[in-house]
């Protein structure tokens, strides 16, 4: 969530810039450093250029010691000097990992080397490789960057996101839910909706195993295919589609694919052949359920979009439900 900043930070942001260490700049304003060189410029305050003191023998030694071993934070603490100094150093001194890329690693980077920086892949996905290490490979496997020189501006509001959602997992020392990010002002669960299309892709996208008390249930189902199931009956209705060879979207917005704003946050549980929705009503007794459901189905006659709702009693009927539709994926 974007903070106004207040006079009072501002006037102290005013005294502390110029000469101020950024990670100390940082833990004080709760800013990614994007943002603080962002409003720097609108003040008109620079930073102080400090002359850099000459490498000894012994810091690059250090250097090509552990080059490889230890992560470039650390590096950093030890020698004591800023990250561009040590990048540029390792940089200059043609120091590469000593540990070969596994196959795992090579597609993981195929994946999101295009979409994060070098930083946020060094520390949310390749802690044991270094900025400059992931930058090399990338090159050696042809992979650039997804966004063009007007995206830039979203990328490095993602990038300052996922660190600040990084450092406060590693405050609570664990997963936080969706509403500790919006508590602890991170960010709001529109933003995540808006940014990773949800908390779960969120936690996917970096790596992290979900509790499944996050969603204030017990248990969360895994089907077939990897997808994330809320209950029994989710999971059985989604290995039905999977079985049967029926192509679905799961938990997809529906004014993404329908693009009507009247359903403003509204997910549909599956989307097949892409235009026809299937909701599963497990809780209709419920008066306040059965009020949302309601609302959904109106919406989706008032809008001339298919839907199939099913009930926990048709989970036996699904065969003869989907009998047209199985037979025109198998004809």
């Amino acid at each position: 969530m974007r903070k106004n900043w207040t006079q009072e930070e501002v006037d102290l942001f005013i005294k502390m810039y110029p000469d101020t260490d950024w990670r100390v700049l940082e833990e004080t304003f709760g800013r990614s450093k994007d943002t603080m060189v962002h409003k720097a410029k609108r003040l008109g305050i620079l930073r102080k250029v400090k002359a850099e003191a000459k490498w000894t023998h012994k810091e690059i030694k250090y250097l090509e010691d552990n080059y490889g071993k230890a992560s470039l934070e650390e590096m950093i603490k030890h020698l004591g000097r800023t990250k561009s100094s040590v990048e540029t150093k390792c940089k200059r001194l043609g120091l590469v990992s000593r540990t070969l890329w596994t196959e795992e690693e090579k597609e993981l980077m195929k994946e999101y080397y295009p979409r994060f920086t070098n930083e946020t892949l060094h520390k949310c996905m390749f802690p044991n490789r270094s900025v400059i290490a992931i930058d090399g490979m990338g090159q050696r496997m042809g992979l650039t960057k997804d966004w063009i020189p007007w995206q830039k501006t979203k990328h490095f509001e993602i990038e300052g996101l996922i660190n600040r959602i990084s450092k406060l997992k590693e405050g609570l020392g664990r997963v936080p839910t969706s509403k500790e990010i919006e508590k602890y002002g991170v960010a709001s669960q529109k933003t995540i909706e808006r940014y990773f299309n949800g908390y779960r892709n969120l936690c996917k996208t970096l790596g992290w195993e979900i509790n499944f008390k996050l969603f204030g249930k017990d248990n969360l189902y895994l089907s077939d295919n990897g997808d994330y199931c809320f209950s029994e009956g989710e999971v059985f209705i989604t290995n039905f589609f999977v079985k049967n060879d029926i192509p679905y979207i799961k938990d997809g917005y529906y004014k993404d694919y329908f693009h009507i704003r009247d359903f403003g946050t509204k997910k549909f549980d599956w989307l097949i052949k892409n235009q026809i929705a299937v909701e599963l009503f497990g809780l209709s007794n419920n008066k306040e359920y059965r009020e949302r459901m309601e609302n959904k189905i109106q919406l989706c006659a008032d809008n001339n979009i298919p839907l199939i709702a099913l009930f926990p009693k048709d989970l036996n009927n699904l065969e003869k439900i989907f009998k047209n539709i199985i037979n025109t994926q198998n004809p």
